[in-house]
């Protein structure tokens, strides 16, 4: 073989290579990737690029059947501005259920977050269990972190986060409810209810009917909230 048969067929190897990346899943090497960096995979995970995927001393990342993670523009274009990021602290523990969706998310184990089947998380969302620095600015000046509260984090079933929503430490989110883009949740959610804004307030339920909570906010309000 000449020296130039053999470049033109490093170049068609090359492009065929590139070719099969850009239109195939790479969800069995993922899976082995995600395996060696401690996470436990159930079936069916779809990938089409690497998430970042970090277990610290016994922190555990468990995910479950059917699981889509997004993690570029071009998987998903509602704004995926980073990699999907899945953490697991020491002595906490990433479930993530069946048939969930992902895109580009910032899942922060730090104490344990769960995630229910059938649940949707936006482009760019996050989910933070612990405040990572002390409210005490001369602790923050000597990096001391004792005071820092962790609180577990519970997403029911077929919850949908919009994108670029944050949801904090301590909080559970009851089956079937939304939460607006962009929201900052600070408190529970109950089930089947629509909450956006910063913090998340109550402006819907996912039915259409109005609770006793909605009745008492006045239509200015509302449509504030909605925003």
């Amino acid at each position: 073989m000449s020296h130039r048969t053999f470049i033109q067929h490093c170049k068609h190897f090359a492009a065929r290579s590139l070719w099969y990346v850009k239109h195939f899943s790479i969800s069995p090497l993922g899976i082995s990737w995600m395996r060696l960096h401690g996470a436990r995979v159930g079936s069916h995970l779809h990938l089409e690029s690497l998430p970042i995927c970090r277990c610290y001393g016994n922190g555990q990342i468990e995910i479950g059947d059917h699981v889509t993670i997004f993690n570029r523009l071009s998987e998903n274009t509602a704004g995926i501005s980073h990699r999907t990021a899945l953490v697991a602290g020491s002595g906490a523990t990433l479930r993530i259920g069946h048939h969930v969706g992902i895109s580009g998310a910032i899942l922060d184990a730090r104490a344990s977050i769960t995630i229910g089947n059938y649940c949707l998380l936006g482009a760019n969302c996050s989910i933070f269990t612990s405040d990572h620095h002390s409210l005490d600015p001369m602790e923050r000046r000597q990096g001391r972190t004792e005071s820092v509260k962790m609180l577990p984090v519970i997403l029911e079933d077929d919850v949908w986060i919009g994108a670029n929503a944050i949801v904090l430490k301590g909080v559970t989110i009851g089956a079937g409810s939304v939460v607006g883009a962009g929201s900052v949740v600070v408190k529970n959610v109950g089930r089947g209810e629509i909450v956006a804004g910063n913090p998340a307030r109550l402006i819907g339920l996912v039915n259409g009917a109005q609770s006793q909570d909605l009745q008492s906010v006045s239509p200015t309000q509302f449509e504030s909230a909605s925003r």
